[in-house]
């Protein structure tokens, strides 16, 4: 047996909820990325703000223990960088000489200061970022200078044209900053925008189902309706609370269901009337057949009648006056005869005769007269007058 399956299709509310829903998947999620990307790029420019100022500071502070080279005045202000957890290492330098290098974390390759393309031999603070080889991961470094005011002539002396501020560059601070804490803030970044990106939507979701509920429940009544008005029921009323386009629809489609009941309530009178005319035209048509068959049971008889009759007419006509011809004949040949001879009695004898003939061919002929009567072809009365 072949069923036909019916093409699956999507309704109104299902497509305006795909709609809604996409756009606010893709408006949460680029916002999102949006927000991810600003905070991964502030927290980038927090970290590396807190490293410069971390190696100014370096760089300040070490300045005499770089000039007299005294190591131990150096590792104390190291040390003293070992609570951040940002700072990976720290190098200083006295002019190309490393004076000492102290890392805080294993497997780090510290970088020359060579691999700057721009000049470090300048007052200006210089970072990179570079990828260590041994465990793959990111690190920024960042290079400043340390320079201590002297009054000489020497070409290594910096400043301005005029002369007021000349400074020296006896050495470098080399700073190294980890990325672990930049990754830690950008998963609780993610995981927090994720967090609160999935509640917007759930919640958006949510109202986009109420909203579409409420829009799309009224143009599913009507749909209901209109299937029921094709089912040929039309005792319905649409109610809708709403005040917009809808509603106006829903006023105009009951409207013209009060119609189509006016319509079907006027047909169903006239199909009543029309089968009562109907029964009443077969119970006259019933009628009429009976009288015709009775006409023409009436007719039989009246032809078997109008047969006997002619017969009768033709037994009288034939058989009875003849007899009664000769009777007169002889009757008048007797008096002409014999009538001398005949006593006066025989006389008035024959002329009664004679007479009681007369009356006989009288009534003979009366009879023949009205069987005529009988046997001609009369009108039939109207028994149903026509509408």
């Amino acid at each position: 047996m072949h069923v036909a399956r019916e093409k699956k299709r999507l309704n109104l509310a299902t497509k305006f909820n795909f709609l809604t829903i996409g756009v606010i998947l893709v408006t949460a999620v680029g916002i999102s990325i949006f927000l991810i990307r600003a905070q991964i790029s502030h927290s980038y420019r927090n970290l590396l703000n807190h490293g410069m100022s971390v190696a100014a500071m370096m760089s300040q502070n070490s300045e005499y223990g770089i000039y007299t080279e005294d190591k131990d005045a150096i590792r104390q202000i190291v040390k003293s960088l070992a609570v951040d957890a940002d700072v990976a290492y720290v190098c200083l330098y006295k002019n190309k000489r490393k004076l000492i290098c102290e890392s805080f974390q294993s497997e780090i390759k510290t970088p020359s200061l060579h691999h700057y393309k721009k000049s470090y031999r300048s007052l200006q603070m210089l970072h990179e970022e570079f990828v260590n080889k041994k465990d793959g991961l990111r690190y920024i470094d960042i290079v400043a200078p340390v320079a201590s005011a002297i009054d000489s002539d020497s070409p290594e002396i910096l400043g301005d044209d005029n002369g007021t501020t000349r400074q020296k560059i006896i050495g470098y601070v080399q700073l190294g900053l980890t990325k672990d804490g930049l990754r830690k803030r950008i998963r609780q970044i993610i995981v927090s925008t994720g967090y609160f990106t999935i509640i917007c939507v759930v919640v958006g979701i949510a109202v986009t189902l109420f909203l579409t509920r409420r829009i799309t429940l009224p143009i599913r009544d009507l749909n209901i309706a209109t299937q029921k008005i094709s089912e040929g029921i039309l005792e319905q009323h649409i109610r809708i609370t709403s005040h917009d386009e809808i509603a106006d629809l829903a006023q105009a489609f009951n409207h013209m269901l009060g119609r189509l009941r006016d319509y079907r309530n006027q047909a169903e009178e006239r199909t009543g009337q029309l089968v009562l005319a109907n029964q009443k035209m077969a119970l006259e048509i019933a009628e009429r057949k009976r009288v015709e068959r009775a006409l023409e049971q009436k007719t039989k008889e009246l032809s078997r009648s109008n047969s006997e009759l002619e017969q009768f007419a033709y037994i009288v006509s034939h058989d009875l006056q003849e007899p009664l011809r000769k009777v007169m004949a002889f009757g008048d040949r007797l008096l002409d005869k014999c009538g001398e001879t005949m006593s006066s009695e025989g006389k008035e004898y024959i002329v009664r005769m004679q007479n009681a003939s007369q009356r006989m061919k009288t009534l003979i002929t009366d009879l023949l007269v009205f069987s005529r009567l009988r046997t001609k072809a009369q009108p039939l009365p109207r028994l149903i007058s026509p509408r």
